[in-house]
């Protein structure tokens, strides 16, 4: 896959940039409740692990380099490099993480 960093910023997103970011993270069942979680103020790797301690590190490291990668999320700098990184939603990320939270609710009406 090409790298699409040129391409995204916090409030913007090419056409390519946009097909790749549906393709790549609406399937991922875990990004929908780690943005949930940033929304909620939980956005440091500790709280991310304890939350969702049933997901894999390797999981969660993925699916936050994908959010970077699209500009849903960004690192938020700390005067602490002890506490470690912490991320906050973007723009974007917070009208998607809307999106996706009307995707699961529509997957739940129509369960059968």
């Amino acid at each position: 896959m090409e790298n699409l960093s040129s391409t995204v910023t916090s409030n913007q997103l090419d056409d390519q940039a946009f097909i790749e970011l549906v393709k790549e993270c609406i399937g991922s069942t875990a990004i929908l409740p780690i943005m949930t979680l940033l929304h909620e103020g939980k956005n440091t790797r500790e709280k991310l692990d304890s939350a969702l301690s049933h997901l894999p590190a390797a999981t969660l490291h993925e699916c936050l380099d994908k959010m970077i990668k699209f500009a849903i999320v960004q690192p938020l700098n700390k005067s602490s490099v002890s506490a470690g990184p912490a991320w906050f939603l973007t723009p974007v990320g917070q009208e998607f993480r809307l999106i996706l939270q009307d995707i699961e609710r529509l997957k739940l009406k129509y369960r059968e």
